[in-house]
């Protein structure tokens, strides 16, 4: 931990003292009389380096006070005019320029310095079309959507139990595959179905277009934030001003606790590696502009409703707290378990489960990290050897290019771990 980063931990954790701006407030009123003393016994070199530095404090202020009173200049204008160059009408009049007397950042600071402060405008980076409407494709997203439960089409459609009933506009009713119709006299001619395309109802969308929500809404099309990961990470990411603002984290130290948000016990938090590993892309931007916690920021905030993979046999208390610090509903829809493939043999290899029997329970650890994550070689590598150093049975589900791991690591522990690659 750096020198001195002990008093803002600290401070995060339990807060300031009970007196603490009282004090703060005091003692800036006093520097006016401290200083006022020090001029008065200052004497010598040091009264002179401390007059001239008051000097040039009081210009300056008197300088920027006078350029706020005017923001542009105007100044004749001394080049020769050539015949014909302007009509004869306005020759009698003197030509002038306007000249911007401060950029604004220079004004905005000597603004702030002189005492006239205004409300701070957030910064918006323009995003270029091409940028905004980039298609970007992982591979890995069509198993998810494949995997989303289907209602029946017989069944009735009945608002959520998840939606209060203050929202702006009821959730509108299910496609129907027959064409419209529209109610007319016996006497009048039928009428003939639209072939015009109609708007889509929702827009689903993840934490990656974050500026989703904010175009359905210019084009009348309510959103849904579809958040992938389960309810307890996103409780301890916090609600939207942890993620971006005054209140947000603000040092890797911030993610080894467990946030006061949180009312009942838990023991989610980040050890130090991994809170310095999350921090740089999580909280810092990127070479888009953005970070992460910024993306979720815009995501929850812009939504009509937050979409979770959970159910309440499994989160229960953890989807009690979500909406409230959301202050949006929250619904649950599944923890989308894989579908069986019937093209594809599932059974479990005969060798796997004696092995397993064969092991003491409760003693092997299972490796895995799923198929989002990308693992390097240097990882792999360091993943094999902590393994070699554990001397703990492991079984090891590795989705990498064949050779990755170290020269002689199944040799080493065969009989040991067992590596299954694919």
């Amino acid at each position: 931990m750096p020198q001195g980063d002990h008093i803002d931990l600290h401070r995060k954790r339990h807060g300031y003292r009970l007196d603490h701006f009282e004090r703060k407030r005091k003692k800036e009123a006093r520097e006016v009389h401290k200083r006022s003393a020090f001029a008065q016994k200052a004497l010598g070199i040091k009264g002179k380096m401390f007059a001239k530095k008051r000097y040039s404090e009081k210009a300056l202020m008197k300088k920027t006070l006078a350029m706020h009173e005017e923001s542009s200049t105007r100044r004749k204008v001394d080049d020769q005019v050539h015949d014909g160059a302007i009509p004869a009408y306005l020759l009698d009049r003197d030509t002038t320029t306007r000249a911007k007397v401060l950029s604004n950042t220079i004004k905005q600071k000597r603004k702030e310095k002189a005492g006239k402060w205004e409300v701070p405008l957030p910064k918006v980076r323009p995003v270029a079309e091409d940028e905004m409407f980039r298609v970007i494709r992982s591979g890995k997203r069509k198993k998810n959507l494949q995997r989303l439960p289907t209602s029946p089409p017989s069944s009735p459609s009945s608002p959520s139990p998840y939606l209060s009933s203050n929202t702006s506009r009821p959730p509108p009713n299910p496609p129907s595959t027959s064409p419209p119709t529209t109610s007319a006299p016996s006497s009048a001619k039928p009428s003939t179905p639209s072939t015009s395309p109609s708007p889509p109802h929702w827009l689903l969308f993840d934490y990656a277009a974050h500026w989703a929500p904010s175009l359905a809404a210019d084009l009348g099309i309510s959103s849904a934030f579809i958040g992938l990961h389960n309810t307890a990470a996103l409780s301890f990411f916090g609600p939207p001003s942890a993620l971006h603002g005054d209140a947000s984290r603000s040092s890797p130290d911030d993610f080894t606790i467990v946030p006061n948000w949180i009312p009942f016990p838990s023991t989610i938090t980040y050890r130090p590696l991994e809170a310095r590993e999350l921090f740089n892309p999580g909280v810092l931007p990127d070479d888009s502009g953005v970070s992460e916690s910024y993306r979720y920021f815009r995501s929850i905030s812009d939504c009509r409703f937050v979409a979770v993979r959970s159910c309440n046999e499994f989160e229960s208390e953890w989807l009690d707290l979500l909406p409230n610090l959301y202050n949006k509903p929250v619904i649950p829809f599944g923890l989308l378990p894989p579908l069986r493939d019937p093209q594809i043999d599932c059974e479990v290899p005969f060798h796997l489960i004696q092995w397993s029997d064969n092991q003491a329970p409760k003693s092997v650890v299972y490796v895995a990290f799923g198929s989002q994550v990308k693992l390097s070689r240097e990882r792999v590598h360091e993943i094999a050897l902590g393994l070699d150093l554990s001397k703990v049975p492991f079984f090891w589900a590795l989705r990498a290019p064949e050779g990755w791991l170290p020269e002689g690591f199944e040799r080493r522990n065969e009989g040991r771990g067992l590596v299954l690659s694919g």
